[in-house]
């Protein structure tokens, strides 16, 4: 398959067209060169506002940045900004539509505040309202979910070379999805094997650090693909009020999956051992996924390709039409 190839029309297309997708847009020039002038001065902080499939991947970039940022970095998915937000903020705002009513509201306010804007879209309002010299325009016609990987590879490169950060060289990990696609490691279980395990119950997606965003994304896309319920929560924080309700776990079928990483810090390795045991003693199988001896960057992309890879699966097990969003419409048209 090539990104040409990709069906625009079919989730499962777009989802198994992950890998072709990561890494085929750059950021603008004049977009990076305005990166590179603010990677040269201080700033307040880092800004990423977005909704959805748009805001996702402003937080897969901070749970993969915030150990080595100089800058905060906050992710804002709302009509306005925190008053904390001035015109020492850089503010990059996602909406792959460029119609999506509460970025575009965050993003007159950050021009209000006099911030410097950074966009990433495909069009719409906020492509006629963005600054042509630091917006970056996407391929149109994907959903907004399945453009992840398109938005990721122009947010990402942008915010590291705001913080100075040399910038990852996606191609290689781009080629190495691909080749784990066309035959998943021994000890990986096929997404369509995952899918059958998690038929018929509620998953609740488990992660920590830098994968956290890896759950929430997971969450969303059974959510949104699947049209299942789904949840997500974080280790360690789970262990201090999440763990006492096992018992309604077991009563309405909600199935633990631990989103795991060899970074771990060893204590929320133990952590996550131990609450694994307390839930089989309760009667939950929980499931680990692994995608061992990767950097944190492979990791969390492979194991966001994987799940949004499930997702689609669990859809076709269920006869769920993967693509519509009938009820997010509607909410709009209502709105509107």
């Amino acid at each position: 398959m090539k990104f040409g190839d990709i069906n625009k029309e079919d989730m499962q297309s777009m989802a198994n067209g992950f890998p072709l997708m990561l890494g085929a847009v750059q950021p603008s020039e004049s977009s990076l060169d305005a990166a590179l002038d603010i990677s040269r001065e201080r700033k307040g902080g880092l800004c990423l506002i977005g909704m959805g499939g748009s805001a996702i991947a402003g937080e897969l970039c901070k749970g993969l940045l915030n150990d080595s940022s100089p800058h905060p970095i906050i992710c804002v998915k709302d009509y306005s900004l925190p008053h904390f937000v001035d015109s020492n903020w850089v503010v990059i705002a996602v909406s792959y539509s460029g119609n999506t009513e509460e970025t575009i509201s965050a993003f007159k306010h950050a021009q209000q505040r006099k911030c410097e804007i950074f966009t990433i879209t495909s069009g719409g309002n906020l492509q006629e309202l963005a600054d042509p010299n630091t917006r970056t325009l996407l391929p149109g016609g994907f959903q907004p979910r399945a453009a992840l990987p398109l938005i990721l590879s122009v947010e990402l490169l942008l915010l590291e070379t705001m913080i100075g950060r040399t910038r990852t060289d996606l191609a290689p990990i781009s080629k190495k999805l691909r080749l784990i696609a066309e035959s998943w490691p021994v000890g990986v279980t096929p997404p369509d094997k995952l899918a059958k395990e998690m038929q018929g119950t509620i998953p609740l997606f488990m992660a920590s650090g830098h994968l956290e965003a890896v759950a929430y994304r997971a969450k969303c896309q059974i959510n949104e693909n699947s049209k299942i319920a789904s949840f997500h929560s974080v280790i360690p924080e789970a262990n201090h009020n999440e763990i006492e309700s096992l018992g309604w776990f077991n009563s309405m079928g909600v199935l633990p999956i631990f989103i795991r990483s060899e970074h771990e810090n060893p204590r929320v390795s133990a952590r996550f051992n131990a609450t694994s045991e307390i839930y089989e003693d309760e009667g939950a199988k929980p499931i680990h996924l692994w995608h061992p001896k990767r950097t944190k960057i492979e990791e969390l992309l492979i194991h966001t390709f994987y799940l949004d890879l499930v997702s689609v699966e669990l859809a076709n097990l269920t006869g769920a039409d993967s693509v519509s969003v009938e009820r997010i419409a509607r909410l709009k048209r209502t709105l509107s």
